[in-house]
């Protein structure tokens, strides 16, 4: 009977550690957007969703979609994205605390940790970009337990 115990938590321990492995993880999406002034307010339709965060980057009224990656994130993992100009935009997924994704931003000698709302979008005002400027979005989205408790 005790092997039959033994053989049984075996089993549980393997299929416990393989989902909370599966859970620890993070679908991670990184947007470059390059924002310019132009005659005319431009937004690439790709972009719509973000429009009223545009209003944050005062100066510009042009938004294009430069270049976007998705990328999934085991915890402890790191993705890179080569953006212009020759810079490395790296994100490392750190887990999940109270509703919040947490990562590690770096991008040149800029390195920082952030917390974004499960499936919300951090973002950053980048760096000079031709005539404007790259602003860098990411969107992170993680199902590990980390979600704050429902009040009663």
């Amino acid at each position: 009977m005790n092997r039959q115990w033994l053989q049984l938590a075996i089993i549980l321990a393997v299929f416990t550690g393989l989902s909370s492995t599966a859970l620890a993880e993070s679908s991670v999406q990184v947007a470059l957007i390059q924002a310019e002034k132009g005659t005319k307010d431009f937004i690439a339709p790709e972009l719509e969703s973000m429009a009223s965060t545009f209003k944050r980057f005062p100066g510009f009224n042009q938004f294009k979609l430069v270049k976007s990656e998705n990328m999934t994130l085991g915890l402890g993992e790191k993705g890179t994205v080569e953006a212009p100009r020759g810079k490395t935009i790296e994100v490392t997924y750190r887990g999940v605390s109270k509703g919040f994704v947490k990562l590690r931003f770096k991008l040149g000698k800029l390195e920082m940790n952030v917390r974004v709302h499960n499936g919300g979008t951090f973002f950053h005002g980048g760096f000079a970009n031709k005539s404007g400027r790259l602003i860098v979005a990411i969107k992170a989205r993680s199902e590990q337990n980390g979600q704050p408790k429902k009040r009663r």
